[in-house]
């Protein structure tokens, strides 16, 4: 079998005899697409045994038929490509069928177009808790018994798998302490287990069920090597539910646990007769309390519409720009590698490549500055410029110590971790004057600073999560007696809540059982259901709490575990009926953007890992620590995304040189090409970027190389 052929849905084409393509391949580490994509033409009157009477305008055959089947390309016998072809969305019959041959990433990044995030079903059931949906009660009288029902909306949930501590895969989500402005000019503290506590799932996780609803096995996925990606979350305060399953019961004192709605709730039932009728004169007939109600229950889960609504295009960007990685999909396997960059470019293997070598040229371009950013065009937490104030100071210690008032306009400088705070007062501060981060997420140059046409811009869409020391008060309180405090970092929602803790709701009952319709007439019912809950919200202004539907956007933190203090936490006859409680406590759980808290010290987890810089697994979502003339100490510089995932491949865009190589190369060579891998091809080492010839039914013409060496 000699010469270019052509396979498709496991039948040879017959090709024209003056049939000839030309190919490129690219290389998924430095291009959007890898591999390729190419159209060509087929002669359907020779291959009606394939496309049947696609012409025929009587024909049963569509282009729907036709579209993804599978497809080789042989050269001398030997099968150098599998792909699919596709048609265009609207063809004219002549004498031939235009398709295009898709193999690799290309193929992938075209399933993938226009999926959003939200489309992506759950792999599985995830039970967040149960809600307790009703209450029951009898009324006897006489020969008249009222069966009593009041169901109590959706606000009691006892949210039982919540996770402050477990990374994927344990668990496919986590659960972020929030804090919010409130009506009086300071904070609400949302804590992470709470009724309808936002359903924050994991990154891996939504990629694993994107892999298994498109049905590709993922052979390598390097991601979870680095701890920090197992811990990588949506940030969200919304959790839709489904309720599925029988109802169960639930006893009165399991619903008053510290852990559930604690001993404040009650619902109190008021059961009064018209004494005359038509005078509005009524008289308490039975009293029912918290203990004399049957509660019932259903399990509740969580949906998809959790997912923040990204479109997964925009998600694998992200995930390539922001840490280095990149997905190599094999059409032919339908099989997926999930690599980092910086493990490629770390390697100091190199492979020969025997050619011969018929013509080289270099070639050379102007240089452009790389700029790796957030894309935010906030001048304070991202791109802060204003250092023309600025102090030094050796940790946030002696920042502190410094007070803080409303009037100060100095850029204070950490000289340990490399932040920049300044002074602020608004909502966002509770009202009171307070250090705030500036300059945190700041771009990225490599090649000094220059105009925006003389920039390649590498841009991360997604935003890292804004977060407050909740107990910032208590910690400069401290700082004053030379002691680091306990921060207590919540994710800040911008949406008011009352400071009033009680929620009181008017709730009807819905009776059956009752036969003298007339007498019931003359019923009245006042039925109040209370409880304190730091979630209370203006009723008149919102049917149901602002968090549920707070859009935070596509944001992203790392749940950085309880800490180390972590225990039970137990409550000698918390009912006042003898009963006592034990609660599991995450003592200061934090959902962050950094790998360490204002004073350096890096989050332990679980509170069994030694903190430090030494954990490689652990990076911050800031870029770089540190600002260009003031950096971080050696301990701290490293932990942001470029020293973490990007440095080794910025460089090697910055400084790559580019070398054209004319070779002659025999087929077998070219479909034993590893893109991965760094060549040596006569006096040259680098990575092969393109790769170019063409084919006819006589064989391959000469090859192009273009390969990018340091």
């Amino acid at each position: 079998m000699k010469g270019l052929q052509i396979k498709i849905n496991s039948q040879w084409v017959k090709l024209s005899e003056d049939f000839s393509i030309t190919l490129e391949q690219s290389n998924p580490l430095f291009n959007d697409q890898g591999t390729f994509s190419f159209p060509f033409e087929i002669p359907l009157e020779p291959n009606r045994e394939i496309f049947k009477n696609i012409a025929d305008p009587w024909g049963d055959i569509n282009l729907k038929d036709i579209d993804r089947m599978p497809a080789e390309l042989w050269v001398d016998g030997i099968m150098i490509y599998r792909g699919v072809i596709e048609t265009d969305d609207e063809v004219e019959f002549e004498d031939t069928l235009p398709v295009t041959f898709i193999s690799g990433n290309s193929d992938f990044m075209g399933r993938i177009e226009g999926m959003n995030a939200k489309d992506i079903p759950l792999d599985r059931e995830i039970k967040l808790g149960y809600r307790v949906e009703s209450a029951g009660v009898t009324y006897q009288n006489q020969n008249n018994n009222m069966f009593i029902t009041i169901y109590l909306g959706d606000g009691i949930m006892n949210y039982t798998e919540s996770n402050e501590s477990d990374p994927y895969p344990i668990k496919p989500y986590c659960n972020a302490r929030v804090c919010t402005p409130n009506d009086a000019g300071n904070y609400n503290i949302l804590e992470p287990r709470r009724p309808y506590s936002g359903v924050c799932f994991y990154v891996m996780y939504i990629l694993d069920c994107f892999f298994k609803y498109l049905n590709i096995a993922v052979q390598k996925n390097d991601l979870s090597t680095m701890e920090d990606m197992c811990r990588l979350a949506f940030f969200s305060t919304q959790c839709h539910t489904e309720a599925k399953g029988e109802e169960f019961s639930v006893s009165w004192n399991d619903i008053m646990m510290n852990n559930f709605m604690g001993s404040s709730f009650s619902l109190h039932y008021d059961l009064k007769y018209q004494k005359i009728p038509g005078l509005n004169s009524y008289r308490t007939i039975a009293t029912f309390l918290t203990q004399n109600f049957s509660y019932k229950a259903r399990n509740v889960y969580a949906t998809n519409e959790n997912i923040p609504d990204v479109s997964m295009e925009d998600l694998i960007d992200d995930l390539q720009n922001a840490f280095g990685v990149r997905f190599l999909y094999d059409s032919a396997k339908n099989t997926m590698d999930v690599i980092y960059i910086k493990d490629i470019l770390k390697s100091n293997e190199i492979s020969i490549l025997d050619v011969e070598i018929v013509g080289m040229q270099l070639k050379k371009s102007k240089e452009k500055t790389i700029r790796l950013t957030y894309g935010q065009e906030d001048d304070t937490t991202f791109n802060y410029d204003n250092y023309s104030n600025v102090k030094e100071k050796n940790n946030y210690l002696e920042i502190l110590q410094q007070g803080q008032a409303s009037n100060d306009t100095t850029c204070y400088q950490d000289k340990l971790t490399g932040n920049s705070y300044r002074i602020k007062v608004d909502k966002n501060t509770g009202g009171n004057p307070s250090l705030f981060e500036v300059g945190g997420f700041r771009d990225y140059l490599i090649g000094g600073t220059s105009t925006e046409e003389d920039e390649d811009e590498i841009s991360i869409n997604f935003s890292p999560v804004m977060i407050n020391d909740v107990n910032g008060s208590t910690v400069v309180e401290e700082a004053f007696s030379g002691k680091q405090g306990e921060q207590i970092l919540a994710v800040f929602a911008d949406q008011e809540l009352l400071s009033e803790r009680k929620v009181e709701k008017s709730l009807i009952p819905f009776i059956i059982g009752f036969l003298d319709y007339s007498k019931m007439l003359r019923y009245k019912h006042e039925i109040t259901l209370s409880y304190l809950s730091d979630e209370n919200y203006d009723t008149e202004s919102a049917e149901e709490s602002p968090m549920r539907t707070y859009d935070a956007g596509y944001c992203l933190g790392i749940m950085r575990g309880p800490g180390s203090e972590s225990g039970i936490d137990y409550t000698e006859n918390y009912d006042g009926e003898g009963n006592d409680s034990w609660v599991q406590t995450v003592a200061n759980s934090a959902f962050t953007a950094d790998s360490c808290d204002n004073f350096g010290r890096f989050f332990d987890y679980n509170g069994t890992e030694q903190g430090g810089v030494d954990q490689s697994g652990r990076f911050s979502l800031k870029l770089v620590a540190g600002k260009d003339k003031y950096p971080a100490s050696q301990a701290y510089q490293d932990r942001g995304l470029v020293s973490k995932f990007l440095s080794e491949y910025l460089y090697f865009l910055y400084n790559r040189k580019t070398v054209i190589l004319t070779v002659r190369m025999t087929i077998s060579q070219i479909a034993g090409l590893d893109m991965l891998k760094r060549y040596q091809i006569g006096n040259y080492v680098g990575f092969i970027n393109k790769l170019s010839y063409s084919i006819d039914r006589s064989g391959i013409t000469e090859v192009t190389i273009e390969l990018y060496t340091i």
